[in-house]
């Protein structure tokens, strides 16, 4: 049984409707959302902050896009989901939410 619905943000008009789509989901059947913005490492990036961090750049636009992924959420008229859980990863975008969609909270 699911216990959340997983949603990968990144500020764009699509990831926006992905949220509302979420949002009614979680809502209608009573689970949490868990927004995810993932950071995918780039041959400059690496280069900028070596041995696997995020340059302070990316930290501070990921942030950003989650904050704003949060308010879309706080502004999706029938409810609120059981639980609101962001979080920001450095890592390849599809095996991420994959994971992120298979593990348990």
């Amino acid at each position: 049984m699911q216990s959340k619905v997983v949603v990968g943000v990144d500020g764009s008009a699509a990831s926006d409707a992905a949220i509302h789509w979420a949002v009614h989901e979680a809502v209608m059947l009573g689970l949490s959302i868990q927004l995810i913005n993932v950071v995918a490492p780039t041959l400059v990036s690496s280069a900028m902050a070596p041995n696997g961090t995020i340059t302070q750049g990316q930290e501070d636009q990921a942030r950003q896009i989650v904050d704003q992924a949060r308010r879309v959420v706080d502004e999706v008229p029938g409810g609120s989901p059981r639980d609101i859980h962001t979080e920001m990863r450095y890592a390849s975008v599809v095996p991420t939410l994959v994971d992120a969609s298979s593990e348990r909270k």
